[in-house]
This record gives C-alpha cells, sequence and structure tokens, in this order.
C-alpha cells in the first residue's frame, strides 16, 4: 500500500512526472481503493469471529470497592483459539478517559466463555455514575479489533453505595427468602424519614448480589467488594475449605458474614471446626456444635436463637433456621435489630439510641456535633440550614494528609529557603540594572547590552535550577508508612501499605502488586493544607493534569499501575494485603499476653517486653477516643497513654484550631490532630456518624483504615510505631479493657 501512496503523491507533487497518462492514473487509484475496501471487509470479517459482552451483574458495586467485572466471550473462529490481549477504556459521559485496564496472555477456545476480572474503581471524587467501556483486542500478531461502546453504571460521588452478597446454588437467582435478608439488612432500611425520600434521592442504596458457591474466591481480597456476606440453606457446607479460608481471613480483617445454618442439615466434622474458628472459639471448648440427631446447639448460650461475636476486626451473626424462613418469622425486632447493628458495626450509642427506639431507627442527632465541628458556616447544633447536611453520606476523604506527607517525604530533601530566593532576585536585579549601566558605560561597551542582559538571564536560571535540584534531591524518592492490624493470637490480619513519591523528574512510574489490591492516590485530596500546597502543588496559574492510570495484570494475583508522574509533585499510592493463610507477626513481641491499659503496674514490663522486640527507635502508647459527656457535646477528646517515646508522630503541623473555638461554646479547644489517631477512628460527619467501622476496600480516600468505635467506653488500641528514617512500620491492635 506504501508504494500506491508514494506513486500518487508523485504524480500530484512531482513537476517532471505530469505527463503520466490520466487512465493509468484511474487504474491505480482503483487499484488503491479496492485494496483498502478490501482490508477493510476483511478486518470486519474477523471482528465477528469474537463477541465480547459485559455483564450487566458488575453494575452492583460499592463505593470505593474493587469492581467485579464480568465478561462473556464467545470465539467461533476456525482456529483452535485465539490468543492476545484485551484492553479497555473507561470514558466519562463528558467523554473524558478516566481510566484503562489491560489483560494480557489470553487465549479464548472456541465457544462462549465467561471470564472474572477484579478491577480498581476511579477515584472516589469522580461524581459521575455512568461510564461508557470500549473493548479493544490485539491478536498476537498485532491485529487490532475495536467493539462498541458498553454501558457500566458505578455509584458516583454524590451517594454511598453498599454490596450485601448472598451465596447461592448453581447461579440460582435470589429467592423470596433471599431477597428479604437483603432488604431487611438494607442500611437504609433504618434511617429516619426514609420513606419521605425519593428513590433517586438517597443518600444511602444497597444492593443486593447474589454469588453462586462454585464462584466464591479463594482470595480474601476479592471479598472486598462486599460490605456483608450472608450464606443460607446448604451454602456454608458447598464451600471449599480454601474458600471457607478466604471468607474467614477477610472476616477477621474487617469484613461481616451472617451464617445461617439449616435445622436437621448435617455438617462435616471439618465445616464445624471451621464454623467456631468463625467465633473465635477454640477447638476444645466450641461455641455451637450439633447433636446427633441433626439439631444444632449453642454452647454457653442455649437460650439464645442468634449468635453475635467479634471475628478479631471483624463480626459474625450465626443462627438456625427452617428451610425458607424468613428473617421476620425466625427472630422478634429486638434481635433484627441486634442483627442490624451487629452486622454494619454500627457505633455503640446508635445502637443503643436504635434499640430504645420507638420506630427502630438510627438518630442523626449524633451527626450534628460532627457537621458543626466540620464545617465552618454552622455554629449552632440546631441551625435549621443543617438538617440537609444530615444525609450526606457521600464517599469523604480523609483529612490527616498533612501528618501522612510529612513523615514520608524523601530523607534529606529542603525547599530553597525565601532569605535565599529573595537574595538571588535582589542580586538579578542588581545584575541587569546598575551593573549592567555601570560596568558596560565604564568600559563603553553599552552596546553589547544585549548580549549582556540573556547571558546573565542564562546564568541565574541555570544557578536556580541546580541550587533547587540540588536541594530538593533527597536520599531516596520518599517513604512509605505500613500498618499491620494484629489480632488477639498474634496474627496478621490485614496490612495497609502507602507510599510517597516525590519524583525528581517527569515521566512514567511504574507500581507493582503481587497478591495485593493498589489504587492510586491524589494527597492533595487528602487534607493537604495551603502551606504544603504551595511547596508541592502546581504553582499560580500552572495547572497539572492528572494522567488517567492504566491497570494492566489481574488483581489481586499480580498486577501493575502506570502513571504520568511531575517532577516535584507528591504522588501517593495504597496498597492492601490480607493474607488467606494465618501469618504470624514476625517480631519478637508476644501479642496473646494480656494487657490491661487501665493497670498502671504493668507499663514497666509492657515496654520492656515492646523495647526488647522492636528495639529502641520505637513510639507505644495505648489509644482510645474519650466518650463525650453528652450527645450534642462538638468536642470529643481522645485519651492517649504514651508508654515509649512520644505521642506526637505524624501530628499536623498546620492544623487550625482556631476554627474549632466556636462562638457560644465553652469547651475547651479539642487537641491537634495526627495521622495515628485519625487513622485509629474517625469523627468525621456522614458515614461515621452512623458506623465505627467499614470493611476493607482499599479506596483512595482512606475510609476503611479506622477500627475503634469513638462511643465504645471499655475499647482501646495498643499502637506501636518503629521508625527507619522516612519508612514507619505501624503495628494496631484492638483490646477490650475494663471499666
Amino acid at each position: 500500500m506504501s508504494i500506491e501512496r508514494q506513486f500518487l503523491k508523485s504524480f500530484f507533487v512531482g513537476t517532471g512526472k505530469r505527463s503520466v497518462s490520466f487512465s493509468l492514473m484511474l487504474v491505480l487509484v482503483g487499484f488503491f481503493l479496492c485494496t483498502v475496501f478490501t482490508n477493510c471487509c476483511l478486518a470486519q470479517k474477523k471482528e465477528l469471529a469474537l463477541t465480547i459482552e459485559v455483564d450487566i451483574s458488575s453494575s452492583v458495586n460499592r463505593s470505593g470497592g474493587p469492581i467485579p467485572l464480568t465478561l462473556r466471550l464467545n470465539y467461533f473462529g476456525s482456529k483452535a483459539g485465539l490468543a492476545g490481549k484485551l484492553r479497555f477504556r473507561m470514558v466519562s459521559q463528558n467523554g473524558a478517559l478516566v481510566a484503562t485496564y489491560l489483560f494480557e496472555d489470553l487465549f479464548i477456545p472456541p465457544g462462549e466463555q465467561t471470564y472474572e476480572f477484579l478491577i480498581q474503581p476511579p477515584s472516589s471524587a469522580v461524581w459521575m455514575d455512568a461510564y461508557d467501556f470500549y473493548p479493544i483486542f490485539e491478536t498476537q500478531e498485532g491485529e487490532t479489533f475495536a467493539y462498541p461502546e458498553q454501558l457500566l453504571r458505578l455509584p458516583g460521588a454524590s451517594r454511598r453505595s453498599m454490596v450485601i452478597t448472598i451465596g447461592t446454588l448453581n447461579n440460582e437467582r435470589l429467592d423470596v427468602t433471599q431477597k428479604e435478608f437483603g432488604s431487611e439488612l438494607a442500611l437504609e432500611k433504618r434511617m429516619p424519614s426514609l420513606d419521605s425520600v425519593r428513590p433517586n434521592q438517597k443518600s444511602i442504596v444497597t444492593l443486593s448480589r447474589s454469588l453462586s458457591v462454585q464462584d466464591f474466591p479463594n482470595s480474601a481480597l476479592e471479598h472486598c467488594v462486599s460490605d456483608i456476606v450472608i450464606l443460607t440453606k446448604e451454602t456454608f457446607e458447598k464451600l471449599s475449605i480454601r474458600q471457607g479460608e478466604a471468607l474467614l481471613a477477610w472476616t477477621r480483617a474487617g469484613g461481616s458474614v451472617a451464617i445461617f445454618l439449616e435445622e436437621k442439615v448435617r455438617l462435616p466434622a471439618e465445616k464445624t471446626d471451621l464454623l467456631n474458628e468463625f467465633l473465635s472459639a477454640p477447638k476444645d471448648d466450641p461455641l455451637v456444635y450439633q447433636l446427633s440427631d441433626g439439631t444444632w446447639q449453642f454452647a454457653k448460650a442455649s437460650t439464645e436463637t442468634l449468635l453475635l461475636r467479634r471475628c478479631s476486626f471483624g463480626r459474625v451473626a450465626v443462627g438456625v433456621r427452617q428451610d425458607s424462613q424468613l428473617l421476620s418469622e425466625l427472630y422478634s425486632p429486638s434481635d433484627r435489630q441486634q442483627l442490624f447493628s451487629h452486622l454494619w458495626k454500627l457505633r455503640s450509642d446508635q445502637t443503643d439510641l436504635m434499640m430504645h427506639s420507638t420506630d427502630g431507627n438510627w438518630s442523626f442527632d449524633l451527626a450534628r456535633r460532627s457537621v458543626v465541628r466540620d464545617n465552618i458556616n454552622f455554629s449552632n447544633i440546631n441551625d435549621p440550614g443543617l438538617d440537609q447536611f444530615l444525609r450526606r453520606f457521600r464517599p469523604t476523604p480523609t483529612i490527616y494528609g498533612n501528618g501522612l506527607l510529612a513523615e514520608t517525604l524523601p530523607v534529606g530533601m529542603q525547599m530553597l529557603p525565601l532569605w535565599l530566593i529573595g537574595l538571588t532576585l535582589l542580586l538579578y536585579i542588581i545584575a541587569i540594572g546598575p551593573l549592567d549601566y555601570f560596568l558596560l558605560g565604564a568600559l563603553g561597551l553599552r552596546k553589547l547590552t544585549w548580549i549582556f542582559f540573556p547571558v546573565v538571564t542564562v546564568l541565574f536560571t541555570v544557578g536556580a535550577i541546580v541550587a533547587a535540584n540540588r536541594t530538593m534531591q533527597g536520599k531516596d524518592e520518599g517513604g512509605r508508612v505500613i500498618i499491620h492490624d494484629i489480632t488477639s493470637d498474634g496474627l496478621i490480619a490485614r496490612e495497609n501499605e502507602i507510599e510517597t513519591v516525590v519524583p525528581r523528574s517527569g515521566g512514567i512510574r511504574f507500581v507493582e502488586a503481587k497478591q495485593e489490591l493498589l489504587t492510586p492516590i491524589n494527597p492533595f485530596r487528602l487534607g493537604i493544607s495551603p502551606d504544603y500546597t504551595a511547596q508541592y502543588g502546581p504553582r499560580p496559574g500552572e495547572t497539572i493534569e492528572e494522567a488517567p492510570p492504566l491497570f494492566r495484570g489481574r488483581f489481586p494475583s499480580e498486577a501493575q499501575l502506570v502513571e504520568q508522574v511531575h517532577k516535584w509533585s507528591p504522588r501517593m499510592t495504597r496498597k492492601l494485603r490480607i493474607s488467606t493463610k494465618p501469618t504470624p507477626e514476625p517480631s519478637r513481641f508476644d501479642w496473646t499476653l494480656p494487657v490491661n491499659p487501665e493497670d498502671r503496674d504493668s507499663y514497666l514490663e509492657l515496654t520492656r517486653r515492646i523495647q526488647a522486640a522492636f528495639g529502641k527507635n520505637v513510639h507505644a502508647m495505648f489509644l482510645r477516643p474519650r466518650p463525650s459527656p453528652g450527645a450534642y457535646d462538638l468536642h470529643n477528646f481522645s485519651e492517649k497513654i504514651v508508654l515509649l517515646g512520644h505521642g506526637e508522630i505524624f501530628q499536623d503541623p498546620y492544623y487550625d484550631e482556631s476554627r474549632l473555638d466556636l462562638p457560644g461554646m465553652n469547651s475547651p479547644q479539642r487537641q491537634r490532630q495526627d495521622f495515628l489517631q485519625d487513622s485509629t477512628y474517625s469523627e468525621q460527619s456522614g458515614i461515621y456518624s452512623v458506623v465505627s467501622q467499614l470493611s476493607p476496600k482499599c479506596d483512595d480516600f482512606l475510609e476503611d483504615l479506622p477500627i475503634l468505635d469513638t462511643s465504645e467506653k471499655k475499647a482501646w488500641v495498643l499502637l506501636i510505631a518503629v521508625q527507619d528514617g522516612n519508612v514507619w512500620n505501624i503495628y494496631r491492635q484492638y483490646i477490650k479493657g475494663k471499666l
């Protein structure tokens, strides 16, 4: 085809070839058009050999959680199979590219095949809820085939989407009883005055998702698509041991699971042992066991019909029901409220209000103080304009970005001091002004001013660039924080790793992920103050567009993030790890020994054990929120007992306390916030005015990091932070103290 193009080009632009006959030109043009038409027809014919369809069930997604993408590929070509790579371009409704997903090394055999992928969602800050998905398939031979766009709906930032996954048998749809489980446990069901809200204006929507037992994941991270998992009928019995271990690992990491056993349906011994592991009961002293006639017995709780227990950082509910028995038939209204509160990890004060209310709903009153504290436009909790803010449950970024960024910047990185910048500008003005006039005048060379001026400008510019690079170039490009959540038996329930990179030059950055979920973070959405923005953010009048990320590979097994970075502009990434197999915490510290924060006589022995395990460069403390004396008190102090080091690491250097000194409030000012405190429990309005914890999801707003209920009086967290330069290892263990 290139020969025809060269000939036509020489025909129309060459001066010596215009004598070529007109008939020859028509022949060549006709040949060229026929070739193009034939290639187009062949390409169209080849395209029809493979069809790609996105299953509409992919639209059941939770806010900020990974997206389960189901593809149906049908290859009916003549080959034994089709090898290549599949690319998806996610485009918003206004035509902007949001993200690209690349799946390589695919082999598609003849016939219809179903592929399950897990993809990371766009940023939680995106308000749109509808996207066009453009599939592109490229064969090993390099042929590319584009397919028509397909609509994909995701929860936008204007509302919060929750997901309840209900296990089924053999890909069957949810029956009446299973649907009732989803509707009865929907988070918005117990929202006050829900009936007065239009369906399209609900700030919370809970979606029910069916999942066949045979499709239950073998990886704990794949359960992060759900807030709650419910097993009914014989689904728990049909789970393989590996599937059960994955579900247990996700639950220990912070998930919620409800298991409803069938009366008279016998379980094998290994499944009964697994069930007691969910309930954190030892094998030699089980909480649930089955009699010889198949009847289920709850040990130590024979009068209960429903067991509600913590499973490390998660929640578990176990009940017994007859086939096709509804929740409303099985439990009283009070029991159903307890089940609802337990699985959604409601705050203790919300649970108390709900249990003593006449309508069985949680309350908006607890959100009033949070809204007033966080919104400078309100100074009174009785302000009538406050009501419209109480129903806002959209994803909210955390507010501790300053402390996190300060501790993970490159080692030795410094900004040019203002006095040096001012002195340099002064010398530059002197050089191009008086020095130019008097020096060249004395030499009689004032005509060289137009040479002297650009030379001096270039020298000063080069000097400024060199000085800035030498000052800002640290020993590395950034640090990271690894948060290890430790169970009472010394196992690692989950690990969150947040890495900061300040590139020394612009370009492409590659981030690897193996057995992890991975998401990019824009640090300037995490409450970064104007002081940091002025140093590391875009300059006035300058706009740095955030290039859409490219995700290649398959989550969570092995994947890679490819993103565009800019010089000196910090970028963050977050990784979430949940090991399916129990993994002991590798230090020599014994996490299984009992710890009592109220027993001050034990502090000396505890600090000795901590230093022996983690070294001298360690900070350790007990932390809990101090419950407010009243529901309308705006200030909720933390109670911090420092054992080693000091309790002000990761502190926000630019925290503005003056905005919390509200008119008419006599409470003392709230203490300065830091990363350790804000990542342990959340006092923000919105979803955390109702719940105390979210199931793991690895979002870019870090919403699922808190593990402590701000209203639970007996709960503590033991925090141990170990520093190695700008790399921090933080260990957290939940402790149930005594009143």
